[in-house]
């Protein structure tokens, strides 16, 4: 493909028709603006001067996108040359050109795609967590990055695709019923306590912003037709620029969930301050343990059996449980050999009150610093006190485990 795209440089130049027509190349792939008059010059000189390089136009594959009033003019300049004429719009290079009624319904058919998609990935999601969640973040989620960096204002159009993601894939992913304030923390970045499963109706403008700015400066050279090469440097720069404004949009947003965390719990906090017992983790201390370093590794790693990183679903449900302070599905109700009931619950330091009627038993796979407590209704002192890793394989401590 490059030497292919060498071979058409002779064509670009003489192709070029000074300010006002404006040619920007991708490989083969040719795009002019200007007037119609122009325009048709242009096409004449890639016929004619093409086949000498063995670059054989398609006017098939050619389409003139015109303006309503301007449209009988073209189809008089252009008859005969099979060239395709429009005066809606067109796709372009994966993105589209043309009216905004084009645009959005070109938008629309591309979001209801990925929402049947997302749908199909949500049935392998019930089965399959963690293999569903590795196609989401190393694959899927791409797909529309690219229309989001190219066409501006769009970011209402990927609201059934947000309403997919929220109400189908993130439920069976996790197995747990997602508040909007939990569908928020989802939104973070691994490496801040979230999954990375963004929403794409609020991505949108930034992502469009951001492309701006990185191509800037190649865009600039395009309009100026000027055939040196872009300057890296600049290039760099550019992307260093996005990367800090990425940076600060997260941990704004991270500042912003953690404000909002905060305040009902507070409230909370006061009115079982002095009640005995176990006490519920709380969203604002578990977001706190997973933003710690290394505590996302095992999210981000691929789910690669070789390495023995595959988890089954109990494991990466509880493995998620563990990390937002939710109650695991299926926990057992009482200790198998000494039917002692069990009241699960996870705070960052276990308390150790202890009464003639309850003893205490402390589980603590390593998860940051969390610590797992597990109540057992019965007479008498603490059990034991277990160690164990949740880094290693994240398998689950079974009630006779730990007996």
């Amino acid at each position: 493909m490059g030497m292919y795209a060498i071979s058409v440089v002779p064509i670009i130049h003489k192709a070029a028709s000074g300010p006002e027509l404006v040619q920007a190349w991708y490989a083969d792939d040719g795009t002019g603006v200007g007037k119609l008059v122009k325009l048709r010059s242009w096409w004449n000189i890639i016929e004619k001067e093409g086949p000498k390089y063995g670059y054989y136009a398609n006017a098939k594959k050619t389409i003139l996108v015109v303006k309503s009033e301007k449209e009988a003019k073209a189809r008089e300049l252009f008859d005969n040359t099979g060239i395709i004429i429009e005066t809606e719009g067109t796709r372009h290079l994966g993105a589209a050109l043309g009216k905004r009624s084009f645009l959005e319904q070109y938008v629309t058919q591309k979001v209801q795609k990925w929402e049947k998609e997302i749908e199909t990935l949500s049935t392998f999601a019930v089965t399959e967590p963690q293999a569903a969640y590795a196609a989401f973040v190393f694959g899927i989620k791409g797909k529309w990055n690219f229309l989001q960096r190219t066409v501006p204002h769009i970011g209402h159009l990927f609201q059934p695709l947000e309403n997919s993601l929220s109400n189908k894939f993130l439920v069976n992913l996790t197995g747990h019923q997602l508040s909007p304030l939990e569908r928020d923390v989802m939104s973070l970045p691994s490496r801040n306590g979230g999954l990375g499963i963004h929403n794409p109706a609020i991505t949108s403008e930034n992502n469009f912003e951001d492309s701006k700015t990185i191509t800037k400066h190649i865009a600039d050279l395009i309009l100026k037709q000027e055939w040196m090469c872009p300057d890296e440097s600049k290039t760099k720069e550019a992307k260093a620029k996005v990367v800090n404004q990425k940076r600060e949009r997260e941990k704004d947003h991270l500042r912003h969930l953690k404000n909002q965390i905060s305040e009902p719990e507070k409230k909370k906090k006061d009115k079982i301050k002095q009640t005995p017992g176990p006490k519920e983790p709380t969203l604002s201390k578990a977001l706190e343990l997973a933003h710690q370093k290394g505590a996302s590794s095992w999210l981000t790693a691929l789910p690669l059996a070789d390495n023995n990183f595959v988890l089954n679903k109990e494991e990466f449900r509880d493995a998620l449980a563990l990390r937002y302070g939710w109650r695991p599905k299926h926990l057992p109700q009482k200790c198998a050999p000494t039917r002692l009931l069990i009241v699960w619950t996870a705070s960052l330091e276990a308390t150790q009150t202890c009464d003639t009627m309850r003893r205490e038993m402390f589980l603590r796979p390593f998860y940051g610093k969390r610590a797992v407590t597990v109540w057992l209704s019965n007479k008498g002192s603490y059990l034991s006190k277990v160690n164990s890793t949740i880094i290693q394989g994240l398998r689950r401590v079974t009630t006779r485990e730990w007996m």
